[in-house]
C-alpha cells in the first residue's frame, strides 16, 4: 500500500533522536498568474467569444444624399475552454512509524493510527500540498490527453496547445534550438523571435510581454550579458527587492526551471524551450482555484487507517495564435 510518509532509516532507533525531518527542496512551482489569466467558476466549459480587427471601413465623403454602406464588419468567433477533473489520493497508515522515534508523537491503543492531531499530520501537509500546486503547473504547461502518462493525460495544456497551433498556421514557430546550446543562441534565438512575431504581438507595450524560458536557455542568455560590458548594463537590471530582471530588447525574461524539470520527469524532449506571449493570452479555467491546494485529511476507524484527499477542475486554452512564438529543440 502506497503512504504519504514511509521511513527508510539507516540506523537503528535507540530512543535518543529527535523527531524532526527535513524536507529535500524542490523546484518551487512558479505561480499560475505569473504566465496564466486565471478564470475562476468554470463548471466544465465557458465559450470566450473572439474577434478580428476591423479596418478598412472608411471612404470619401461625396456629399451625396442618402448613405453608402462602406465596408464589411467583423465576425464574433468562440473558443471553448473545457476543464477536466484531477484528484490526489494518498492513504497514510501509522504503523510505518513503529520502533522509530515518529512513534513517540502517535497516539496508543485504539487511536495508535490516527495521525491527524499528531506533529506527522503538518510534515504530511508540508509534503503534499507543494505537490498538488506543482502537478497542477506541470499539467498547464505539458499536459497532453495523448500521452500515456496519467500524470499529464488529463488536459492538454500550454505546450501541447501551441504545438498544435503552429501545426495549423496559428502560433510561429522559429527556428529550433540546438540540443546542447552554443555561445550566444539563446540571445539570437529570442531576438529572431521578437522580430518573428504578428503585428498583434508586437504593437503590444513591452511591459505587457514575456519571453518564458528553460533555465538553460536563460543561463545562455545570461552568459551572453556577461561576456560583454557595451548595452549589458541595459539589459540585467535589479528590481527594489534585490531580484535580477533580465530583458531582451526591452522585455522580461522569466526564467522557468519548473519546465526543465517537468521536461526531464516526463522524459518529453526539447529541454532548451522559449514562449515569446502575453500572459492575458492564455487562459487557465478552474472551477474554484482554492481547490487546488485544499488537502482533506482525515482519520477513517472503520478502515483504522488515516486518508488523503484533494480534488478540483481544471482547463487551459490560448486566445489567439498570433499572440505567441515559439522555440524549441
Amino acid at each position: 500500500m502506497a503512504n504519504v510518509l514511509t521511513t527508510n532509516f539507516d540506523y537503528t532507533y535507540n530512543g535518543t533522536e529527535a523527531a524532526e525531518a527535513a524536507i529535500k527542496p524542490a523546484v518551487l512551482h512558479p505561480l499560475v498568474t505569473q504566465l496564466f489569466t486565471v478564470m475562476e467558476g468554470v463548471k466544465s466549459k465557458h465559450q470566450i467569444g473572439l474577434t478580428s480587427e476591423l479596418s478598412q471601413i472608411t471612404i470619401a465623403d461625396d456629399g451625396s444624399c442618402g448613405r453608402t454602406t462602406t465596408g464589411d464588419g467583423v465576425e464574433i468567433t468562440n473558443t471553448t475552454l473545457t476543464t477536466a477533473g484531477f484528484q490526489a489520493n494518498i492513504p497514510q497508515c501509522g504503523n510505518v512509524f513503529k520502533d522509530t522515534i515518529w512513534e513517540n508523537l502517535m497516539n496508543s491503543g485504539n487511536d495508535a493510527n490516527d495521525i491527524t492531531n499528531t506533529p506527522i499530520k503538518r510534515l504530511m501537509e508540508e509534503v503534499y500540498v507543494p505537490g498538488l500546486s506543482r502537478d497542477a503547473f506541470n499539467s498547464l504547461s505539458f499536459g497532453d490527453t495523448n500521452s500515456i502518462d496519467p500524470n499529464i493525460n488529463i488536459i492538454d495544456g500550454l505546450w501541447p496547445s501551441l504545438d498544435a497551433g503552429v501545426i495549423a498556421g496559428e502560433v510561429t514557430e522559429v527556428a529550433a534550438f540546438n540540443a546542447v546550446l552554443v555561445a550566444g543562441e539563446a540571445l539570437a534565438k529570442t531576438v529572431l523571435m521578437i522580430e518573428s512575431a504578428d503585428n498583434i504581438l508586437d504593437q503590444l507595450d513591452e511591459n505587457d510581454k514575456k519571453i518564458y524560458v528553460t533555465r538553460s536557455v536563460y543561463q545562455n542568455l545570461v552568459s551572453s550579458y556577461e561576456s560583454v560590458s557595451t548595452g549589458s548594463d541595459l539589459q540585467v537590471g535589479y528590481q527594489q527587492d534585490g531580484i535580477v530582471q533580465v530583458r531582451v530588447r526591452g522585455i522580461e525574461v522569466i526564467k522557468l526551471a519548473q519546465w526543465d524539470s517537468a521536461i526531464t520527469t516526463f522524459t518529453l524532449g526539447n529541454p532548451n524551450r522559449a514562449l515569446y506571449t502575453t500572459p492575458s493570452n492564455h487562459i487557465v479555467g478552474f472551477e474554484d482555484s482554492n481547490d487546488v491546494t485544499s488537502l482533506e485529511i482525515w482519520y477513517s476507524k472503520d478502515d483504522n487507517i488515516v486518508n488523503t484527499s484533494a480534488k478540483y477542475r481544471m482547463g487551459y486554452v490560448y486566445k489567439f495564435g498570433g499572440l505567441s512564438v515559439i522555440a524549441q529543440g
